[in-house]
């Protein structure tokens, strides 16, 4: 596979936290990268402009770019997608979680210490 192979790949298969140096990617900070160091291949991590020492080089682009997909699509990026003081806010939000039958993390509640509370000391999260 080339690089607009693997970049059209990515992009196909819902892939958002990418970048493949001379093509770009949905993001272009704060992720793993795919490009050149010099005369090999390297997978590397980029935050605030600043590369990271590779984690992975060849000299082979071929193995590069096999390595970066299977490297990339095991990653796991969580996110909150609910905080509310409501019970059946999140229930709901539960529900819809469960019925896409998406990967949670928790579902919990947390006890928050709130000078004069309008709504009670009590959030949910999930």
């Amino acid at each position: 596979m080339e690089l607009q192979g693997l970049y059209t790949k990515m992009i196909s298969e819902g892939f958002n936290r990418f970048y493949i140096d001379d093509l770009g990617g949905p993001i272009f900070d704060d992720v793993e990268c795919l490009g050149e160091i010099g005369s090999e291949w390297a997978v590397y991590y980029i935050e605030r402009g600043q590369k990271s020492d590779p984690i992975f080089t060849s000299t082979s682009q071929e193995k590069a770019i096999e390595y970066y997909y299977n490297h990339v699509a095991k990653i796991e990026h969580w996110h909150m997608i609910v905080c509310t003081r409501s019970k059946s806010i999140m229930e709901s939000r539960f529900v819809e979680v469960i019925q896409l039958s998406m990967l949670y993390a928790s579902y919990k509640m947390i006890f928050l210490t709130i000078p004069k509370p309008t709504t009670g000391s009590t959030a949910f999260s999930l």
